[in-house]
């Protein structure tokens, strides 16, 4: 009766040991049996036939009490029980993101009237003032403040055009000074290392310069 029960998946342990003990199910010694001890016969092999040995599983001589589909059947809704139930979470643009300015307080959203909503969730400051904020003003805001702070077209388009040349100069400095340092080896002579000191220093300089060179356009933000 315990296994047909607990495989409707109606029952939980406690309340399957409060009907049976209710109706007089007992232990061998003839005692009231526990939550765990239920878990216990619900698990044990032996009652749709088997018994376990040293490890092994074998076909026992005794008559099953329960057939294996049963068995099997309580093992899926004992292990789906045990899998804790996770709450799932309405998908939000910015949730976990923002913070409020006023009291430093998470902000949290919502939906209210088909819109989304962000808000203050006043768990330190209670009489915090900022107001709810609908998505699509919150998306207007950030874009307005990413355009303040991002990079002109032109300046933009200067710096990628001096970094391809750059890339150039360090790929021709790079080459001429394994060529030195190769010479060098071969010549063990003192002479080549400054000479290859210099190519480096050479071409930090010129990077220095290529980057001073680039100057922001009108209206970029000084640091």
């Amino acid at each position: 009766m315990a296994f047909e029960l607990y495989a409707t998946g109606q029952y939980t342990l406690v309340r399957l040991r409060e009907l049976l003990n209710a109706k007089g199910l007992r232990s061998v010694k003839n005692r009231t049996m526990t939550a765990f001890r239920y878990q216990y016969l619900l698990q044990n092999p032996f009652y749709y036939g088997v018994f376990v040995l040293n490890g092994e599983m074998h076909q026992g001589a005794h008559e099953p009490l329960v057939t294996k589909d049963l068995f099997d059947k309580v093992q899926e809704v004992m292990t789906r029980r045990s899998k804790p139930n996770s709450v799932r979470l309405k998908s939000y643009v910015y949730r976990g993101l923002l913070h409020c300015g006023e009291c430093g307080c998470g902000v949290t959203m919502e939906t209210q009237k088909g819109h989304n909503y962000l808000r203050c969730t006043k768990r330190v400051k209670k009489d915090c003032s900022q107001p709810y904020v609908r998505e699509e003003n919150m998306t207007t805001q950030i874009a307005a403040a990413l355009t303040s702070v991002s990079l002109p077209d032109d300046t933009a388009d200067r710096l990628v055009q001096r970094l391809e040349t750059l890339g150039i100069m360090v790929a021709m400095a790079t080459k001429k000074v394994a060529k030195t340092a190769a010479a060098a080896k071969s010549r063990v002579k003192p002479g080549p290392k400054a000479e290859v000191l210099k190519l480096e220093g050479d071409w930090r300089e010129n990077i220095r310069k290529s980057f001073q060179a680039v100057k922001p356009a009108k209206g970029w933000p000084k640091s």
